[in-house]
């Protein structure tokens, strides 16, 4: 059992570790959508599908690990929550499990809060460009783009 929930603490290290890339890698693509740098977004966006597939590796792992542990203490393999698990191991394993879910749930708000900008800047742009070639139609077209998508 300690070497299961040994496995998961350092699932979710790595998933820390990985997040915190895409984080670095979705505040470059900030930079590069205000420089309007497409070769160097193009290359960043590689990277970053290159990252989730790895997360999603991750991810399927940290899962298992989960039901497992759920499963060897007797808890529902598919509701069991961290802290559930967390109240059946020593203290010093709790308070490993319980730091790493917290930095996992705090990379994961910078990195969402990083996308909703990166989103609102390209839907700026879209707008920008509905607008223009609207403008150069003499407004004889309907918006190409649903910027409410």
């Amino acid at each position: 059992m300690e070497q299961l929930v040994d496995a998961i603490i350092g699932t979710l290290d790595q998933q820390v570790v990985l997040y915190e890339d895409l984080y670095s890698l979705s505040q470059k693509k900030h930079e590069l959508l205000v420089g309007r740098d497409l070769q160097a977004l193009d290359k960043i966006v590689s990277a970053e599908e290159l990252l989730l597939i790895k997360a999603g590796r991750l991810e399927e792992r940290r899962m298992s690990l989960q039901r497992e542990i759920a499963t060897r203490l007797g808890l529902d393999e598919d509701t069991t929550t961290f802290d559930q698990m967390a109240q059946a191991l020593d203290a010093g394993r709790q308070v490993a499990l319980s730091n790493a879910k917290q930095q996992l749930f705090e990379v994961f708000e910078k990195l969402s809060l990083q996308n909703r900008m990166n989103m609102e800047l390209i839907m700026n742009s879209l707008r920008y460009i509905d607008f223009s070639i609207r403008t150069m139609t003499g407004g004889q077209t309907e918006a190409i783009f649903d910027t409410k998508a």
